[in-house]
């Protein structure tokens, strides 16, 4: 049905045609072919499918890569209240891409896609309000732009609102709120959650202690990328808590810290120096 009314014209069925290529619901995936139906769609005046088409042109999927486009697209989009252009140009102009960084700016973006009720968004706008990054340090506002995006399954905004909660930061400390948190976003497989979940299974925070399933937290959020589980895992095995082979120990402690130095983790950089040092697994 989104063929026959992208044949005919429709905007929308272009624009779905389009989703359907770019990640092969339905049919092989076509970046080339969805970038076309993106771009029919949006010469129409389709929010959605600027903003896509936007997508394509920075990141050079289907078509060769031009940011200057790519900015014309997604502004287009942001001007018909298109919540995820919005976000990304808040999130463009926070990091510098394809603008000079302005963070007064980012906040503009995240604020009124936030209000459109955009996930990221909220969790973006949320982090800039704890940091008070271009706009002043308010731990309230925080807390109410992750809680809204924890209540639409954001897992970062879930994270997020957990780590307040188990601080204590612009909220009363409750380490039950945040092991339920925590643990419907390492659900969702986010590292940062897994992570901490693993933290407050080790330490007995709002959850009976269990070493065993801390250990398997560690491990899944290292797997998943989280350099603090990658560097955790390393020196659990390099001082001899996960395994008795004392040669296996050190191989294993140094393949981790590596992972977690790749990463930018600087102890475990210098733990892995240390090994080399000492010729100890490597």
């Amino acid at each position: 049905f989104y063929k026959k009314a992208a044949d005919l014209g429709h905007a929308e069925g272009e624009s779905n045609i389009g989703v359907m290529c770019q990640y092969g619901r339905g049919v092989a995936v076509d970046l080339e072919e969805a970038t076309g139906y993106y771009r029919r769609a949006a010469s129409k005046g389709h929010a959605a499918a600027m903003f896509n088409l936007g997508y394509m042109l920075l990141n050079g999927l289907g078509v060769p890569k031009d940011e200057a486009s790519a900015v014309a697209w997604f502004t287009k989009s942001a001007e018909k209240d298109n919540p995820a252009a919005l976000c990304n140009l808040g999130y463009m102009h926070e990091h510098g891409i394809c603008f000079q960084r302005d963070y007064h700016r980012a906040v503009e973006y995240y604020t009124t896609a936030s209000a459109a009720g955009h996930a990221d968004a909220q969790c973006n706008l949320g982090l800039l309000h704890m940091g008070g990054i271009g706009i002043p340090k308010k731990l309230d506002e925080a807390f109410k732009e992750f809680e809204k995006a924890a209540a639409q399954g954001h897992a970062g905004g879930m994270t997020n609102l957990g780590s307040m909660y188990a601080n204590g930061r612009g909220v009363q400390t409750s380490y039950r709120n945040a092991f339920r948190l925590f643990t419907q976003a390492a659900e969702k497989c986010h590292p940062g959650a897994t992570a901490n979940l693993a933290v407050l299974y080790e330490t007995g925070r709002g959850v009976a202690t269990s070493q065993k399933k801390a250990i398997a937290l560690y491990r899944k959020a290292a797997l998943l990328g989280d350099s603090v589980s990658q560097y955790n895992l390393g020196y659990l095995y390099e001082s001899g808590q996960l395994s008795r082979k004392a040669k296996e120990n050190a191989a294993k402690g140094a393949e981790w810290y590596h992972k977690a130095a790749k990463n930018g983790h600087y102890e475990a950089a210098f733990s892995l120096a240390l090994l080399y040092e000492n010729g100890r697994g490597v």
